[in-house]
């Protein structure tokens, strides 16, 4: 199976929160950094999964990133990789990263994720 990864277009908001919300995230359309985001589709034009890239209240940055039905294990790796790598391209440091739908434990073991977040709470007192 054919996979595209893009950005996501300002008139497919709607559908990619959509999308996000029936994997069990909570991103609210106007939090959303569209050009950041990612959609994985196949070469029908499914949306197989999304990586969105949204701003809370307080100005932290997060991705959530969710895949729907029977897709590859590693689907899930490869978006949150690409919008790690495309937040940190555009200067943005990641706060959070959240999985919906049926994330699988290799996404977090295989994604070297953890080395791109940014410190949000003090080290533990030795």
């Amino acid at each position: 199976m054919s996979i595209e990864f893009r950005e996501i277009r300002w008139g497919e908001i709607d559908e990619v929160v959509t999308f996000a919300a029936a994997q069990g995230a909570a991103v609210e359309r106007d939090t959303l950094c569209h050009t950041l985001s990612l959609q994985a589709r196949n070469s029908g034009g499914e949306t197989l999964g999304v990586a969105l890239h949204h701003v809370d209240d307080a100005g932290c940055r997060h991705v959530a990133v969710c895949c729907g039905g029977a897709v590859h294990i590693g689907l899930n790796r490869l978006l949150l990789d690409r919008a790690l790598r495309k937040a940190e391209a555009d200067g943005h440091a990641i706060t959070h990263v959240s999985l919906g739908g049926d994330a699988d434990e290799p996404t977090w073991s295989g994604a070297d994720w953890l080395a791109r977040l940014r410190t949000v709470s003090p080290p533990p007192a030795a």
